[in-house]
């Protein structure tokens, strides 16, 4: 994509920043849980595998619902379901560190994010949404699951994006009813001009789930490998990339994160 300096940097941290909040967010849930004697099998209680399912599922179900309502031009539809899903995610969030009142903070967080942030407010809060989800998916899947999702992502982010193009489409649509579920960088309006750049939602959501799930398993060089795994395909995408075209991000870091874990499996039984 040809970035500058600085903005090739302020993306990588964004990424790194995501990947750390997403462990620390972690411990921070699993120390809330053992003070209470929860374990993560009472909380998460159906089989790993079948998250990955369900997620999929919802994932494809959700993508085409939301392809549907803008060919219908029902952006406040739309609005309202993102609102909810937002605040829901949000309560989460909040919930763990004061409780029930996380949830009027919610609310107002939600109202401030849909009605009177700029992108650089809507980032932080996107942020805080991408950590929770993140730490959620490697809790419930573990690492196994969490590398067969991230490689289940990555070829759906390839065709969704080079081949069918939906998601070219959805992120446009998206960015036309005034939010999109990413990061918006360098822009100081939510109209993007040409030269701008996003990153979205599961373009950090995925590499910090499956490095958070390393983590908590697996001693810490496994975890700075993965790590510099997504940070690396990444790298690379930034670099290589064409100026003002659309790139399937996961397609390039989820393969170099399992290849570097992988590496880490091959060095630790030689």
């Amino acid at each position: 994509m040809k970035v500058s300096a600085f903005k090739f940097v302020k993306v990588l941290l964004i990424m790194l920043i995501t990947i750390l909040g997403t462990v620390l967010f972690t411990l921070y849930t699993l120390s809330l849980y053992s003070s209470l004697n929860i374990s993560t099998s009472q909380v998460y209680v159906i089989p790993s595998y079948l998250y990955v399912i369900y997620f999929i599922a919802g994932l494809i179900g959700f993508t085409a619902l939301i392809l549907l309502l803008i060919k219908l031009k029902l952006g406040g539809v739309i609005f309202w379901m993102f609102a909810v899903i937002l605040t829901l995610i949000l309560v989460e969030f909040f919930s763990s560190f004061i409780g029930i009142f996380g949830i009027p903070l919610a609310i107002l967080v939600s109202y401030y994010y849909y009605r009177k942030a700029g992108n650089t407010g809507r980032n932080i809060v996107n942020l805080a949404i991408f950590i929770t989800v993140g730490s959620v998916l490697a809790l419930a899947l573990g690492v196994t699951f969490a590398l067969v999702l991230t490689a289940v992502v990555a070829v759906y982010d390839y065709i969704a994006v080079f081949r069918t193009k939906h998601m070219v489409t959805l992120a446009k649509g998206m960015l036309d009813y005034g939010f999109f579920a990413g990061m918006i960088l360098m822009a100081k309006r939510l109209k993007l001009p040409k030269d701008k750049f996003v990153i979205g939602g599961g373009d950090l959501i995925f590499p910090a789930m499956l490095s958070t799930a390393v983590f908590l398993s697996y001693p810490l060089p496994a975890f700075l490998l993965t790590t510099f795994g997504a940070t690396l395909g990444l790298a690379l995408l930034l670099l290589l990339g064409r100026k003002g075209k659309a790139y399937p991000a996961m397609a390039a870091m989820g393969p170099m994160e399992i290849l570097f874990f992988g590496i880490y499996i091959l060095l630790s039984v030689i």
